[in-house]
């Protein structure tokens, strides 16, 4: 399909259905007809139209890799951290359905043993550009667990979805090597010059 030339054929397809229809007011058959067929004339343009836009978008190199989770809990003191957990555990689940590898790399639990912090890796086919916007601040209004009387109360957490370095640099020893090859590197292109 052609994304240009499509659009401008749906465009055509409106005008005609739109001109058969201030043609012929009175047949109702043919204005029930074209109404209906341009409504799906009009929502196939707009798809198309966005599917263009998006193909006009530059495509961000992270797209491609992995990332980390980091969850935290806020306000709403223990109920927080429930709710925190069961945001860290639907993105669990999520991974799996998607057969995307999740690992819990770091977990900081509550006395209800809530998640106050929780991070993970998670590594598939593009995982950082189908998630990257759902970083933010997440909040819930429900009856806690930890509420007696039945009030309803509101608890936030904070969600960041990160995208994974290139390289990971575990030691200090790895950082000092990391930063005398850049060095090297600056005054080698500098020799060069």
């Amino acid at each position: 399909m052609d994304l240009i030339t499509y659009p401008r054929t749906k465009q055509k397809e409106i005008d005609g259905l739109r001109s058969m229809m201030a043609e012929c007011p009175e047949d109702k058959d043919v204005l029930d007809m074209a109404n209906e067929e341009l409504i799906r004339a009009m929502e196939e343009e707009k798809r198309l139209q966005n599917l263009l836009l998006k193909s006009l978008l530059p495509k961000d190199d992270a797209d491609e890799r992995d990332y980390i989770l980091e969850v935290g809990a806020g306000t709403g003191g223990e109920e927080a951290s429930l709710f925190a957990m069961d945001i860290f555990k639907m993105r669990e689940r999520f991974s799996q359905k998607n057969d995307w590898k999740f690992e819990a790399v770091d977990i900081m639990e509550s006395d209800l043993k809530g998640y106050k912090e929780a991070s993970a890796a998670i590594s598939g086919a593009d995982v950082f550009g189908k998630l990257k916007f759902e970083s933010g601040i997440h909040r819930v209004q429900r009856v806690p667990v930890t509420e007696k009387s039945g009030c309803v109360h509101m608890s936030a957490v904070s969600f960041a979805i990160l995208p994974q370095a290139d390289e990971m640099l575990n030691s200090v020893n790895d950082i000092q090597k990391y930063v005398i090859r850049k060095i090297l590197k600056i005054h080698h292109l500098r020799v060069l010059c």
